[in-house]
Protein backbone atom coordinates (compact mmCIF):
# COMPACT_ATOMS: atom_id res chain seq x y z
CA UNK A 1 0.00 0.00 0.00
CA UNK A 2 1.30 3.54 -0.74
CA UNK A 3 -0.27 6.42 1.34
CA UNK A 4 -0.21 10.14 0.21
CA UNK A 5 -0.12 13.09 1.78
CA UNK A 6 -2.60 14.22 3.19
CA UNK A 7 -3.18 10.89 5.30
CA UNK A 8 -6.60 9.84 5.62
CA UNK A 9 -8.29 10.67 8.73
CA UNK A 10 -11.64 8.88 8.54
CA UNK A 11 -10.60 5.19 10.32
CA UNK A 12 -12.78 3.09 8.93
CA UNK A 13 -11.07 3.57 4.83
CA UNK A 14 -8.22 1.57 7.25
CA UNK A 15 -9.79 -0.66 10.18
CA UNK A 16 -8.17 -3.71 8.84
CA UNK A 17 -4.81 -2.16 9.13
CA UNK A 18 -4.57 -2.60 13.20
CA UNK A 19 -2.30 -5.12 13.90
CA UNK A 20 -0.09 -5.20 11.23
CA UNK A 21 3.54 -4.17 11.09
CA UNK A 22 4.81 -1.47 8.53
CA UNK A 23 8.19 -0.29 7.72
CA UNK A 24 9.56 3.25 6.70
CA UNK A 25 13.33 2.93 5.49
CA UNK A 26 15.44 6.00 4.55
CA UNK A 27 18.60 7.20 5.80
CA UNK A 28 16.91 9.37 8.42
CA UNK A 29 20.34 11.89 7.25
CA UNK A 30 19.18 13.91 9.63
CA UNK A 31 16.00 12.80 11.95
CA UNK A 32 13.54 15.24 11.53
CA UNK A 33 10.08 15.76 12.74
CA UNK A 34 8.73 15.08 9.26
CA UNK A 35 10.04 11.59 9.86
CA UNK A 36 8.73 11.69 13.22
CA UNK A 37 5.52 12.24 11.95
CA UNK A 38 5.48 9.48 9.49
CA UNK A 39 6.63 7.12 11.82
CA UNK A 40 3.83 8.09 14.14
CA UNK A 41 0.88 8.18 11.97
CA UNK A 42 2.10 4.54 10.87
CA UNK A 43 2.33 3.17 14.16
CA UNK A 44 -1.59 4.64 14.96
CA UNK A 45 -2.71 3.14 11.88
CA UNK A 46 -0.67 -0.42 11.79
CA UNK A 47 0.02 -0.68 15.66
CA UNK A 48 3.65 -0.55 14.93
CA UNK A 49 6.03 1.06 13.03
CA UNK A 50 9.76 0.12 12.13
CA UNK A 51 11.75 2.48 11.28
CA UNK A 52 14.42 1.05 9.30
CA UNK A 53 18.14 3.32 8.75
CA UNK A 54 19.62 2.19 5.62
CA UNK A 55 23.67 2.79 4.69
CA UNK A 56 24.36 4.12 1.42
CA UNK A 57 28.45 2.96 0.68
CA UNK A 58 28.47 5.83 -1.71
CA UNK A 59 27.65 8.83 0.50
CA UNK A 60 29.30 9.99 3.49
CA UNK A 61 27.44 10.79 6.85
CA UNK A 62 28.09 13.07 9.50
CA UNK A 63 26.94 10.90 11.87
CA UNK A 64 26.72 6.87 12.10
CA UNK A 65 23.57 4.99 11.57
CA UNK A 66 23.93 3.97 15.14
CA UNK A 67 24.10 7.61 16.54
CA UNK A 68 21.19 8.29 14.15
CA UNK A 69 18.88 5.03 15.33
CA UNK A 70 19.55 6.64 18.80
CA UNK A 71 18.50 9.94 17.99
CA UNK A 72 15.09 8.69 16.38
CA UNK A 73 14.89 6.37 19.93
CA UNK A 74 15.00 9.99 21.98
CA UNK A 75 12.48 11.78 19.24
CA UNK A 76 9.91 8.97 19.66
CA UNK A 77 10.55 8.73 23.84
CA UNK A 78 10.39 12.07 23.66
CA UNK A 79 6.94 11.95 22.01
CA UNK A 80 5.60 9.50 24.44
CA UNK A 81 4.62 6.93 21.54
CA UNK A 82 7.66 4.73 22.40
CA UNK A 83 6.29 0.92 22.27
CA UNK A 84 4.73 1.65 19.19
CA UNK A 85 7.58 2.59 17.04
CA UNK A 86 11.06 0.51 16.58
CA UNK A 87 14.26 1.55 14.67
CA UNK A 88 16.65 -1.00 13.45
CA UNK A 89 19.81 -0.29 11.67
CA UNK A 90 20.20 -2.74 8.31
CA UNK A 91 23.98 -1.81 6.52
Amino acid sequence: TVLSYPWPKDEDEYVGDKGKKVILAGSYNPPHYGHLAMLAYLAERYGEAIAVIGVNATKKYDVTPEQRAELIRKMVSAEKIQGKIRVEVVS
